[in-house]
Parts: C-alpha cells; sequence; structure tokens
C-alpha cells in the first residue's frame, strides 16, 4: 500500500483540504526527525507531532504523550508546543484532573477519548464511564478533542452486502458518540483527524474514514463543519497559513 505524501497530497486536494499534520506511527525520535525533514520539503505538510525529545523544528507543533507519560506533557508545555495524549477511556478523569492542575499546559485527547465503537447489532449507547470522563475533559479549557482513527478497529466488510464494502461499519454505530463529543466539546473545541495511512491496514480509505466521520457528525452549518475539519487545528497548533 503506498503511503507516501505524493499518494496524499492529490486526495487532499480534490477533497478540498490545504494540508495535513503529521504525527508519530512507530513513536521513535529517528521517526520525528524523518518527519520533520520530509515537512520541510513537502509545503502541504504544516506541521509534525513528534515524540519526546524529537528536534526543535519550525513545523514541530506537538509531541504525543502517552499517559501516564507527565514527564512527556509538561516537555510540550515547556517548548511551547501542544502535548497530544493518548490513553483509553479509563484514565480519562485523571488526565482532565491533570489538566485542571495546569492550565497553562495545552492538551490534545485523542481518538475520541478511547471511545469503543460496538460494531454488534442494536442500536449504541456511550459507555457512562466514557461520558463523565468527557465530560470532566470538557469543563478544562486548555483541553481540545481529536476525532480520529474511527476505521481503525471496525469490524470486516461484506463486499456482497450494502453500504461500506472495505470495512463494516455503519454510521449508527458511530454518531451517538460522535454527536456526544461534538456537543460537550463544541463547534470550537473538536477537530477531525484520518489516522491515515493507518486506516488502510483494515482496509478503509482516506476517503471512507472522512465519510464516516462527517456521516456520523450529521447535518452541520458550513462554518462549522469548516472549524472542525480544519480551523480549530489551525488555531490550536498555530499552524500557519502558507
Amino acid at each position: 500500500m503506498d503511503q507516501s505524501p505524493e499518494t496524499l497530497g492529490p486526495i487532499l486536494r480534490r477533497n478540498r483540504f490545504e494540508g495535513a499534520l503529521l504525527c508519530p506511527w512507530h513513536y521513535t525520535r529517528e521517526e520525528s526527525e524523518r518527519h520533520l525533514a520530509l515537512a520541510a520539503r513537502v509545503d502541504w505538510l504544516r506541521g509534525v507531532c513528534g515524540v519526546p525529545g524529537a528536534p526543535d523544528h519550525p513545523r514541530l507543533l506537538a509531541i504525543e504523550a502517552r499517559w501516564p507519560n507527565i514527564e512527556a506533557i509538561h516537555e510540550a508545555s515547556a517548548r511551547g508546543l501542544v502535548a497530544e495524549v493518548s490513553c483509553g477511556m479509563l484514565a480519562l478523569g485523571a488526565v482532565a484532573r491533570f489538566a485542571a492542575e495546569h492550565p497553562r499546559a495545552r492538551l490534545t485527547v485523542l481518538r475520541a477519548g478511547g471511545a469503543r465503537f460496538d460494531p454488534g447489532p442494536g442500536p449504541s449507547r456511550p459507555d457512562p464511564v466514557w461520558l463523565d470522563g468527557m465530560t470532566q475533559l470538557a469543563a478544562c479549557a486548555n483541553v481540545r478533542l481529536k476525532i480520529n482513527g474511527l476505521l481503525n478497529d471496525a469490524p470486516e466488510g461484506d463486499p456482497a452486502g450494502s453500504g461500506p464494502s472495505s470495512v463494516g461499519w455503519r454510521v449508527e454505530r458511530y454518531q451517538p458518540w460522535i454527536a456526544t463529543a461534538l456537543r460537550l466539546f463544541g463547534e470550537g473545541r473538536a477537530m477531525y483527524g484520518s489516522d491515515w495511512p493507518l486506516s488502510l491496514a483494515r482496509g478503509a480509505s482516506w476517503k471512507e474514514s472522512l465519510a464516516c466521520f462527517t456521516q456520523s457528525m450529521g447535518p452541520r452549518t458550513m462554518a462549522y463543519r469548516e472549524a472542525v475539519l480544519g480551523g480549530v487545528a489551525a488555531e490550536w497548533y498555530g499552524i500557519p497559513n502558507g
């Protein structure tokens, strides 16, 4: 599968996206160095989220902190960067308490706060533990939410059936969680992330991952869509316009 920027660039342009943020996959310093070198060469790679200890660079905008790696969050704050925090939903309350105690730190909670999109039949209902943790996080003005990786754990699809053929997602499984997250964080504090090319391992294209989110988001104004699909990220990470 082709994961090169030469592949993604045309996809972004066809879908009217001006750029992307490059995030860690293998979580090594060497990978962050390669990503920064790539972002310096490719204009539409507007920024890089690196790992702790990543070298200083104009395109380094964030440090990924795998909870409970509090030292990584402190490093990001000391360097004037955003801390991208990945955690399970059982840790959301602890992350919220940390954020409340450190109001100068800027935290982005990844993957919709560890939401579990149950693929089973029947109506999907957000987990009470997730809802409580997300409510606490939303009360912290220094926290943003990134809704990414929606299809990374989706069940296998049925090519002969109706709906998406590559993976077996159904919008009714995602919509209650996404709607709740957007309601809690509001128009100016939630953003979408594709998780491309990780989604390719599951068989989901960049466009199908986007479709899962936009369909789960439901009807919104153009201003709302532009904010959650790019405007919030540009402001939060300080992404340059050109």
